[in-house]
């Protein structure tokens, strides 16, 4: 495991009306998984989409880095060629 490694995944790219449902249901298959804990915040940016911050808890670190090896670069929606792409790393 890295030396970065914990039990929680940071999870960015989820689209800006991302449910918690929806984003459990990509993580809920691996073992160890606990919960997920999504914050929409409003944007700073000049687009006006909120910004979706979402944390991942999984029984250990192992757990989570199995996750995160196998959902990185996973496509939001696979129709669309525009899809948002998650981008897993520690949470700190």
């Amino acid at each position: 495991l890295p030396h970065d490694a914990s039990s929680t995944l940071f999870v960015d790219g989820l689209p800006s009306d991302c449910t918690r449902r929806e984003a459990a249901h990509i993580f809920r298959p691996f073992i160890g998984f606990k919960e997920v804990r999504l914050v929409h915040k409003d944007a700073k940016r000049a687009t006006g989409e909120k910004l979706v911050l979402c944390f991942v808890e999984f029984m250990d670190a192992k757990c989570a880095a199995t996750a995160l090896e196998a959902l990185q670069g996973y496509k939001f929606d696979e129709n669309d060629p525009d899809s948002y792409v998650l981008r897993l790393t520690f949470a700190r």
